[in-house]
């Protein structure tokens, strides 16, 4: 049992880069964010608030740690720091991340409506009356079939 990493070690393995200044990406599980998990006492953490507490100190209660870098698989101790959930909020806001963009800005296209269709009526919220119909005929379809 002597070959057994501390955390430390197994923490430091799994990190790519080194200098002072320069992101530490970590590899790992993935989320969908682009934060990495860590395996930590029988769960998965974020591998950042791991960093953290490693080289930092412990993380009060109710606090985020965020990114100045805002590179969400690097864990370099110096690109941390602590905020609430509002600073959280605040910092992605100031970043311009998680803005969903508005309608009509060229953002997240769906194509064009085609009116008189199901999609039309399900996936693009339209109500002018082709749409209506359609999605009430498919319904009345439906219907017919379960019966």
């Amino acid at each position: 049992m002597g070959n057994r990493l501390s955390l430390r070690e197994r923490f430091e393995a799994k990190v790519t880069g080194g200098e002072p200044s320069e992101c530490w990406p970590i590899r790992g599980y993935s989320q969908r964010s682009g934060h990495r998990q860590f395996w930590l006492n029988g769960a998965m953490r974020h591998a950042h608030r791991v960093a953290y507490e490693l080289y930092v100190d412990p993380i009060p209660e109710g606090l985020c740690v965020l990114h100045r870098c805002d590179n969400p698989p690097c864990v370099n101790p110096a690109h941390l720091f602590l905020g609430t959930v509002a600073d959280n909020n605040a910092d992605r806001d100031a970043k311009g991340r998680g803005k969903v963009p508005p309608p009509g800005s060229g953002g997240r296209k769906r194509g064009v409506i085609k009116h008189g269709t199901l999609t039309g009526y399900v996936k693009h919220k339209c109500r002018c009356p082709d749409c209506f119909r359609a999605n009430s005929e498919y319904r009345a379809r439906a219907r017919r079939r379960a019966s």
